[in-house]
């Protein structure tokens, strides 16, 4: 039972530290798991990933989700990730089609929720998994 204690004393004691650097930092519930939130990451996120919102829908949606790491953690932007394409049904699911980052619309639709410095983890190419 110390072990646990103890374990829970550090997780306290990071998330302590983590709050000086983000002090906005909140948990974000997905579908999956929770995530460790904070909208200071959106001003300069040091990676990115991108994932379907459903592995079992033809036309799922492909999310971008963009996070640094501190002391071990993942924390995210806020909101924590942006629709960036779409499964494509007519390749047998096995591709994405990108819907137009650089277009006007789009970006109207998630200015001051990601910075520039986000989309350009993207690189414009969805399908590149890191």
């Amino acid at each position: 039972m110390q072990d646990k204690i103890n374990k829970l004393k550090e997780d306290a004691k990071q998330l302590e530290e983590l709050l000086s650097e983000f002090p906005d930092l909140h948990e974000y519930r997905g579908r999956w798991r929770t995530f460790l939130v904070s909208k200071k990451v959106n001003e300069n996120p040091e990676k990115c990933y991108t994932s379907h919102a459903c592995g079992c829908c033809g036309d799922s949606p492909l999310q971008a989700w963009f996070y640094s790491k501190r002391n071990g953690k993942e924390i995210y932007s806020d909101p924590p990730y942006v629709y960036v394409g779409d499964k494509n049904p007519y390749y047998d699911y096995s591709d994405d089609s990108q819907r137009d980052i650089w277009d006007e619309n789009w970006r109207d639709n998630v200015k001051n929720k990601i910075s520039e410095a986000a989309l350009k983890l993207i690189g414009g190419d969805v399908n590149v998994r890191q």
